[in-house]
């Protein structure tokens, strides 16, 4: 019984923060600091060596003084690539928006102006992944339901690929990979060209922006652009 009440008064503790990010050591972390602790969890996780985490006291800790995530993360809409899991985050440590092929919509960067501008978020990340079933689609042109809207925002990546004259003697693979890269690129220009605010704070160094892609066979993220 003794016991249950330290706990409970622990638990209660403005100071014991269960291992989440508090409001104020996320004011006092650099964008450098936020994109490292993603980096070091990417590498825990593709090698098999993810730190555990205490949920049931930081759902606690949470639920009583909301979360300050450092990080954004837009990622695609596949169960294989779930950004807590392979940047070995806890709760509260990602502010995470999916979509098909980690497509950039004004109703995800106005999430993303929100996690920045308000609640300070350091860094955002989109994450694109190898394998994307929405990119293999719209390479193959499908027509399935409401694909051709998805198809249609991937289009201007595939045409940059097709500029090349040797794109149709490439393996399908390393036809879709530079598909995908040219889609996360001209994903990250997208941002800051429909987004004034996040524009802004990446101008003044407020915020970063990063690009990254995961490799959902070997379990490997490789970040584009992350020269901090």
């Amino acid at each position: 019984r003794f016991c249950s009440i330290i706990a409970c008064i622990l638990y209660q503790s403005c100071a014991f923060t269960a291992g989440v990010v508090t409001e104020n050591e996320l004011k006092k972390m650099t964008a450098a600091q936020a994109l490292s602790r993603l980096q070091e969890g990417a590498t825990r996780f593709e090698k098999n060596q993810q730190k555990r985490y205490n949920l049931r006291e930081q759902r606690y800790y949470l639920g009583k003084n909301g979360s300050f995530p450092p990080v954004v993360v837009l990622a695609g809409t596949d169960a294989r690539t779930a950004p807590e899991i392979i940047f070995n985050q806890g709760l509260g440590d990602l502010f995470t928006l999916r979509s098909p092929a980690s497509m950039v919509t004004f109703e995800n960067v106005a999430a993303m102006e929100v996690a920045c501008y308000k609640d300070n978020a350091k860094v955002i990340v989109l994450l694109a992944q190898t394998r994307d079933p929405y990119i293999e689609k719209a390479a193959d042109n499908n027509q399935t339901g409401n694909l051709p809207a998805v198809n249609i925002l991937l289009r201007p990546a595939i045409e940059h690929v097709q500029r090349d004259p040797q794109w149709k003697r490439m393996k399908k693979e390393d036809f879709l990979y530079l598909v995908l890269r040219e889609h996360i690129m001209l994903s990250l220009q997208k941002i800051t060209a429909i987004s004034p605010i996040l524009r802004g704070m990446i101008e003044k160094g407020q915020v970063v922006l990063v690009a990254a892609i995961y490799n959902v066979e070997s379990g490997k993220t490789t970040f584009l652009n992350a020269d901090l």
